[in-house]
């Protein structure tokens, strides 16, 4: 008995692996199919600098504003140390989501604020949580602005979309999560009249770990003005990001209104979330084609797009986070178990 839970982690991480396996080569044969490498090569040559440029600037000020969004939701109740410390975690967290598997840069955002800011490692990553509900909601919200939009205009299979029943799951989350910011004492006591009914004991205290850091995340949102800048924020970083798609559409002329451009963003966000290969290799170029096929654009200036923005957003991500880590001086000893210890 014993053996039975390394045994059943083991499995569930092996089915999970093959389950990412399997879209990465589903989607990515599907995104690849009829593709003639000599013209997209061609596409991929006449992009015009200048707006991977704006593009490429663009991009990396979002990850700047994430960074001050952080210290907003982090201000609620304590000091959420320097914006030096939380630019430098975000850009490593986020290049380590292009390497690392099941999103792992975000426990390494975390440790990076606990070693150099001091906050508990818990506290980090439950306003990570929150910071990934309000990339949904904003995500979501403009995902379904742009398709309000591009129905308007007949763009092929987009005509009749029912927007406002879409809308309603997002109503039902943010419903959800506001509850649980305002009544986290009653989420819990709830969680654990379940939890006694249920056989075993650590994994019991973990779960109740985890919901606690996360209600703790969202404690920020018990503060309306902070509240009200975060989500300000949020779209702040959504919209920089949606330019950067816009740009590089401009970049490969492609010549649609910038709801086009926030289109294939939503359509991206949603795709990454499926289980995939590091980087999100597979679903982050089905979604580029399927979001650029509604305006006729070819394949291979699709898949040339696709690839222009994996690269100035994974190399730009890894570069910069490496210039940041070395300028605030880290190194793989920082995060050893005894250097974590002594932060607590």
């Amino acid at each position: 008995m014993t053996m039975q839970p390394p045994k059943v982690k083991k499995l569930s991480q092996y089915l999970s692996w093959c389950l990412g396996l399997f879209f990465t080569v589903a989607l990515l044969s599907w995104a690849l199919r009829d593709i003639n490498l000599i013209q997209v090569m061609k596409a991929f040559q006449n992009a015009k600098p200048t707006w991977v440029i704006i593009a490429l600037i663009t991009f990396l000020s979002s990850f700047s504003l994430r960074a001050k969004r952080w210290g907003t939701l982090l201000g609620a109740k304590r000091d959420p140390g320097s914006f030096e410390i939380r630019q430098t975690a975000v850009f490593m967290g986020f290049a380590g989501n292009c390497v690392l598997p099941a999103h792992g840069g975000e426990v390494l955002r975390g440790l990076v604020l606990k070693r150099f800011a001091g906050i508990p490692f818990p506290v980090a990553v439950g306003s990570i949580f929150t910071e990934r509900l309000l990339d949904v909601v904003v995500a979501f919200i403009l995902l379904l602005l742009s398709l309000w939009s591009i129905s308007q205009q007949g763009v092929e299979g987009l005509e009749n979309i029912p927007v406002g029943w879409i809308a309603l799951p997002l109503i039902g989350l943010c419903t959800g999560f506001f509850l649980a910011a305002w009544c986290p004492h009653w989420i819990i006591k709830i969680l654990q009249q379940m939890l006694r009914v249920l056989p075993g004991a650590s994994w019991k205290n973990t779960l109740l770990t985890i919901v606690k850091s996360i209600l703790e995340g969202l404690e920020a949102l018990r503060y309306p003005r902070r509240m009200f800048i975060a989500l300000l924020e949020t779209f702040g970083v959504w919209g920089l990001t949606g330019i950067t798609y816009w740009g590089l559409m401009q970049a490969f002329e492609i010549r649609q209104p910038i709801a086009g451009a926030f289109f294939v963003q939503g359509l991206v966000a949603l795709a990454i979330a499926l289980p995939s290969s590091p980087g999100y290799l597979g679903p982050f170029e089905a979604a580029i084609r399927f979001g650029l096929e509604r305006y006729a654009v070819p394949p291979d200036t699709i898949i040339a797009f696709a690839l222009l923005l994996r690269a100035l957003m994974y190399l730009s991500l890894m570069t910069v986070a490496l210039i940041l880590a070395l300028r605030l001086g880290i190194s793989w000893r920082d995060f050893s178990p005894a250097s974590l210890k002594s932060k607590q």
